[in-house]
């Protein structure tokens, strides 16, 4: 059984797809099958961008690097020092703050998260579990670190502060990220000058990933600025490791780029490269990322998120070639994608818009209508609706919908999607669909879909191959 690796990376937030077909069905692949599961594919953009709005991703990167005080996410702890809440909550051993339940928004919107207390010589130890509601790539992230009796500054266990004794992720697939802060505007004193983000991703050279990684320039001034550098031992004979620089200019502007590395003998080793920028006031975002997969796969997008009227809108361009980025331009493109969402109303959790697909350069399409809504219960559901267009379809031409559900207490996401006269059915998992498909003819395969193909029963398909 052959397994698939590649990098998912959401501003500054690190995602390792882990995506081995489940073993249980073992049968001969199947040509058709595979043909059937690329209409998944577009389906994996939607859940994309559903990640994009309805988690605030550049917060993400704002907290890199910098623990908040209780006051900030409960206003009844807020002017109280760590002894007078450890006092409060039990004052011996162990504590738990919330006793019980979690706090809400606790980085980011839709973030809950907890944390402990224990007495360590003259200080308090914190741990700090934060569970992000709509990222199913990650199960939770901590934060372990020293503050003093009176003072809520962070320090690691050498007492630098500004720094943490732990700070990992935990990603749904068993994977932990080991990061480390290296450095931040408050123990150097130094800032960041603003990352550019060009628009021309494969011709600029600020997307190619260097065998040195350059320091960025710094200024005399600023907010806030930091470098945390992030390694994981994946299962089996691979590692990644990433560099993250973070800066915010002014309190309502900010900026960062990543290098990303997947080492190994995977088909998915390769590099990424990815540039943001921001600005809390206007609300406007702008991501660009490059991708290799060493001489076999380029991949590029380019995110634009803006306010109209208060209601959000959300744009991504998604272009891949089966060739190495020297002879990857737009005569040459096999597959890209056009997403365009727009809230339906201020606050509403509702998206409207639609999903174009294209396939090997040619200026016709696939179009599809594509809704995105946040559920009572909390879940998400998405739909995409069934092509539109006088042109051969390379999509099908069903409708599909999926749920997404994120619980505390599972590793995965369980999904159900009914496709024509057959059933998808499995997990979703760091940006791929990984399960069980059971064709109209009545038989199962175990199969895995992500951006780059489908894999049935270890054997990978290239979408050039069966397009």
């Amino acid at each position: 059984m052959k397994c698939i690796i590649k990098i998912i990376v959401t501003l500054g937030v690190l995602g390792l797809l882990f995506a081995c077909a489940p073993g249980s069905v073992q049968i001969s692949a199947d040509d058709a099958a595979a043909l059937e599961l690329t209409e998944l594919r577009s389906l994996l953009s939607g859940v994309d961008a559903s990640l994009g709005l309805l988690v605030d991703d550049s917060q993400s990167a704002r907290t890199l690097s910098r623990a908040i005080t209780p006051g900030d996410a409960d206003p009844d702890l807020a002017g109280k020092t760590p002894s007078e809440i450890y006092s409060e909550y039990g004052g011996s051993g162990e504590v738990r703050v919330p006793s019980e339940g979690y706090f809400q928004d606790y980085y980011n919107q839709g973030e809950e998260a907890y944390f402990t207390m224990s007495e360590d010589g003259a200080h308090y130890r914190i741990k700090l579990y934060m569970y992000p509601s709509v990222n199913f790539d990650i199960k939770y992230n901590y934060e372990e670190y020293l503050v003093a009796t009176n003072d809520w500054t962070n320090m690691n266990d050498a007492f630098e502060t500004g720094k943490l004794s732990k700070y990992e992720t935990y990603f749904s697939d068993g994977s932990v990220a080991k990061r480390e802060i290296i450095e931040t505007s408050i123990t150097t004193g130094v800032y960041y000058t603003s990352f550019g983000v060009s628009d021309d991703i494969l011709g600029s050279g600020e997307y190619d990933y260097p065998s040195t990684i350059p320091a960025p320039g710094t200024t005399g001034s600023g907010e806030w600025s930091s470098r945390t550098d992030s390694t994981i031992d994946i299962r089996g004979p691979y590692d990644l490791s990433a560099v993250e620089y973070y800066t915010e200019n002014t309190t309502t502007t900010y900026s960062g780029i990543s290098y990303m590395a997947t080492e190994g003998n995977s088909r998915r080793a390769g590099n990424t490269v990815l540039r943001f920028s921001g600005d809390t006031t206007t609300g406007a975002s702008k991501v660009r990322s490059l991708s290799t997969i060493g001489s076999r796969f380029t991949l590029t997008t380019a995110v634009d998120i803006s306010l109209d009227a208060n209601k959000i809108v959300y744009n991504k361009v998604l272009k891949l070639w089966h060739a190495a980025p020297g002879s990857a331009d737009d005569s040459k493109i096999s597959h890209e994608e056009r997403t365009y969402l727009m809230e339906t109303g201020v606050d509403t959790n509702l998206y409207t818009g639609y999903t174009e697909v294209y396939r090997r350069g040619r200026a016709t399409g696939k179009k599809h209508l594509v809704s995105l809504t946040r559920k009572t219960d909390g879940s998400y559901k998405l739909t995409r609706a069934k092509g539109i267009s006088n042109t051969r379809a390379v999509d099908s031409d069903s409708e599909l919908e999926l749920v997404l559900t994120k619980l505390k207490d599972f590793d995965v996401v369980f999904v159900n999607i009914p496709m024509g006269s057959g059933r998808f059915y499995g997990i979703y998992e760091h940006g791929a669909f990984i399960g069980v498909y059971s064709s109209g003819n009545g038989q199962d395969y175990s199969a895995s879909v992500d951006q780059f193909g489908v894999n049935i029963d270890g054997i990978d398909y290239s979408y050039d191959e069966l397009y």
